[in-house]
């Protein structure tokens, strides 16, 4: 006759009857069947809570009823999505590779599952501001920031507020506005870092400059190296800007003629800028004296310095009352503007217009 345990079909093979007074028969067999139908097991998926981790994964256990004898099951559960989605918003499934130990390959069991709800809350995530040094560039220039707390394949692509400027000097604002992928999961958390924008170097030189005097005042000029972007230098303070150049007093000699008759003893002294060689003692003198008589006329010549400067006066010219001839020895210029050169030239007083 058919016989066996687990879930399944099983045909008899009659034959050899025992019992008494079966040899008064001719006994034939007709083979029958057993069969064996696989036993309901339940396994329920039971509620879970976790913190987010970016994985479906479920600590919880699943619960199976209907098990037979000694028969056992090994299952597990899962989160049907990864992300968070409220209190009870998530569902909880019996995972597929569950394994019945009832020797007949899980054969004796029809399986159904029930799944359950779950939550998943959010994970923490902090999204720090650098603290970072740059140098000016003329070009606006961002704060970088870290995060910290991501999970999975989750992402911080963008944060509002970080520090940026041109200027040179340290920048703070605000973090927040997170951007990126997965960033429902988390709680977010803002630590603000600075940026430093340290000044660039910049160099002013003034030109080494020649010029020829105008009678109008001139300015050195100046070159920069270092700027940076549309920056520019327009003026600086304390360019070399004079009107008279340094060195010898430069003006054009002045002649002076007299005529006339008479006496006339002159004692004219010139004294030597410090920067041309002169005498032993820095003075010369010429003395000259005629008796001739008459007193003279004087008119004296002198060439217009340029621009507005002037010569007013100068020692040393020569003078007298008597014909005869009289040096100038010039010197000691006074006026405005660029200094003189002297010349001396000699004048002639006569006693009449023919006799010079």
């Amino acid at each position: 006759m058919a016989s066996g345990t687990h879930a399944g079909s099983y045909a008899d093979s009659l034959g050899d009857a025992t019992g008494t007074g079966l040899g008064n028969y001719t006994i034939s067999y007709v083979n029958g069947s057993l069969q064996i139908t696989p036993a309901v097991l339940v396994l329920d998926a039971n509620a879970d809570t976790k913190v987010y981790d970016g994985t479906v994964l479920s600590s919880g256990l699943v619960s199976a009823s209907n098990l037979q004898g000694a028969d056992g099951v090994t299952a597990s559960q899962h989160f049907l999505s990864k992300d968070v989605l409220g209190t009870n918003g998530s569902t909880l499934a019996v995972d597929a590779g569950y394994t019945i130990h009832d020797g007949n390959g899980g054969n004796n069991y029809t399986v159904v599952t029930h799944s359950a709800s779950g939550t998943i809350t959010p994970a923490p995530l902090t999204v720090s501001g650098d603290t970072t040094s740059s140098t000016y560039t003329a070009t606006s220039q961002a704060n970088t920031f870290t995060t910290s707390g991501l999970l999975g394949g989750d992402s911080v692509t963008g944060v509002t507020g970080p520090a940026s400027g041109t200027p040179g000097r340290q920048l703070r604002r605000q973090l927040g506005n997170a951007t990126g992928t997965g960033l429902g999961n988390y709680t977010i958390s803002y630590v603000n870092g600075s940026l430093q924008i340290t000044p660039a170097l910049l160099t002013v030189s003034g030109g080494t400059t020649s010029s020829t005097y105008t009678a109008a005042s001139q300015a050195n000029t100046f070159t920069t190296s270092g700027l940076l972007g549309g920056d520019s230098v327009t003026g600086v303070s304390g360019l070399t800007g004079q009107r008279h150049r340094h060195g010898d007093l430069c003006r054009q000699p002045r002649q002076r003629h007299r005529h006339g008759a008479g006496q006339l003893h002159d004692q004219l002294r010139q004294r030597q800028p410090a920067d041309h060689p002169g005498t032993a003692d820095g003075e010369r003198r010429h003395d000259e004296q005629h008796l001739h008589g008459d007193q003279p006329d004087q008119h004296v010549h002198h060439q217009r310095p340029a621009g507005g400067d002037s010569v007013t006066g100068v020692s040393g010219l020569g003078s007298g009352t008597n014909t005869g001839t009289y040096a100038d020895n010039l010197g000691n210029a006074t006026g405005a503007g660029q200094a003189t050169t002297r010349s001396s030239t000699s004048t002639a007083a006569c006693r009449s217009p023919r006799h010079c």
